[in-house]
């Protein structure tokens, strides 16, 4: 059970729910530090119950991140103290970050991002380069390279970084995605030079990033195709799912399509599924897109929000 609770809380609907919810106060003390939703029933207690009644782990589990999704989960805002009082024989947890290497992990805010442009630019909408860009300088942002919210990069090694090859078209490229980010105001500013590039975050991006990131390791974010990065990043907010089903008309909206005809874009994320080798399976039936995953390692996201603050604060 326990395994299946951490991964309700690394869910982005999880996430989304804690966001709608959280209170600007804790409701016993008033104090405005430190705050987090309580759950009045624990999730412990609700994943058991629907358990009792699916006979399944599986079944409790989406059923439990359903509630959350519709906002059916009772909570409470509460001061770490407070917190803490409730829970008196809870103890706290450690996250022992020495142990994760962060030069191994991309990252990104898991929403709200500017829309995906699949096939065709648009202005603030993320292309394949820019996005890929954007997660390789999460990277930067995960060694600490920032300082007032800039991050200096070597072109050639972030070309490594994301699986690209260094030269004039690299840069070129790379020139070509910071305006897309600026456009998208991730960033406010920038300078490519032969040897190295500087980016000039803005601030509402940093607080975004902070505030409801997502990990994934670095070779996750090579591809040539933006479709396949764009599912497969998608797809990675489903930890330990070994299928998973979807409408397609939500997919295209999930990822930016402006594709007007459901079967043809069905088709190309069938095709682009293939360059993810955990997505062993994937088909476009009865209206819907149905995928098959093998399990993979989940990303260590407390104690990767944990080196994420560190460096932002």
């Amino acid at each position: 059970m326990n395994e299946i609770v951490r991964r309700i809380r690394d869910s982005k609907a999880y996430s989304d729910w804690v966001e709608r919810n959280r209170a600007t106060t804790c409701v016993r003390c008033g104090s405005l530090e430190n705050l987090s939703l309580h759950h009045i029933e624990t999730i412990s207690h609700c994943l058991s119950d629907h358990w009792k009644f699916y006979g399944d782990w599986e079944e409790a589990y989406q059923h439990v991140l359903t509630l959350h999704e519709s906002d059916m989960i009772s909570a409470a805002t509460l001061c770490d103290k407070c917190h803490t009082r409730t829970h008196p024989g809870r103890v706290p947890q450690t996250i022992d970050t020495t142990a994760i290497d962060a030069t191994k992990w991309l990252t990104a805010p898991r929403t709200p991002l500017p829309r995906f442009a699949p096939r065709k630019a648009k202005h603030g909408c993320l292309g394949l380069i820019s996005f890929q860009v954007l997660l390789g300088l999460g990277n930067y942002i995960l060694q600490g390279k920032i300082h007032e919210n800039l991050v200096v990069a070597p072109c050639g090694e972030l070309a490594r970084i994301l699986g690209k090859k260094n030269g004039t078209a690299w840069r070129a490229d790379l020139g070509r995605a910071c305006e897309t980010l600026e456009q998208a105001a991730i960033i406010s500013g920038h300078h490519i030079s032969n040897e190295e590039a500087e980016f000039f975050f803005t601030q509402g991006y940093l607080d975004q990033l902070c505030k409801n990131p997502w990990f994934i390791k670095i070779t996750e974010g090579h591809g040539s195709s933006s479709l396949a990065i764009f599912l497969r990043w998608f797809l990675c907010f489903l930890p330990n799912r070994r299928r998973y089903a979807i409408g397609v008309d939500k997919m295209a909206k999930y990822l930016g399509s402006d594709d007007s005809n459901p079967h043809r874009f069905a088709a190309r994320v069938v095709e682009a599924s293939k360059q993810t080798p955990w997505i062993t399976k994937a088909e476009f039936r009865d209206g819907l897109l149905q995928f098959q995953m093998k399990k993979r390692a989940t990303a260590p996201v407390f104690g990767l929000r944990k080196i994420l603050n560190s460096r932002l604060h």
